[in-house]
């Protein structure tokens, strides 16, 4: 498969990207169209009761959290608790494979110890400029 059907399939989804967009828009539209402004003015003030109380509630949350992953990374392992599991994670080992590679023309023998991974692919929505 070549580069020119990966684009133009990239293509063909970056149209239908635009095509959700328009219907997401077309359905806020229809739910806006609905609500009058006292509607509007009403949930504006429910927004405006209920800010304090979410934002002391995310800072609290916030802080245990941060207080969870110090014990959590001090404890060296994995603990559970009211339906929420914190997962410790050993640290990732890493190399310098460009270093590693050229020490390899000497010593090729340290290459049965290489290992490389399937390869990935991520979907970024282009700049402007691309």
């Amino acid at each position: 498969m070549g580069t020119e059907t990966i684009s133009t399939k990239l293509a063909a989804y970056g149209e239908l990207m635009a095509a959700l967009d328009v219907i997401r828009a077309d359905q806020q539209r229809a739910r806006d169209s609905v609500l009058t402004p006292e509607i509007r003015a009403r949930l504006a003030e429910i927004e405006l009761e209920f800010a304090p109380q979410i934002d002391a509630a995310t800072a609290r949350i916030d802080a245990l959290l941060a207080e969870i992953k110090t014990e959590v990374l001090t404890a060296g392992e994995t603990a559970r608790g009211g339906g929420y599991t914190a997962v410790w994670s050993r640290g990732r080992a890493s190399w310098n494979d460009k270093a590693l590679l050229n020490y390899a023309v000497e010593h090729p023998e340290i290459l049965g110890f290489r290992a490389t991974g399937d390869p990935t692919v991520s979907l970024r929505k282009a700049k402007a400029s691309d």
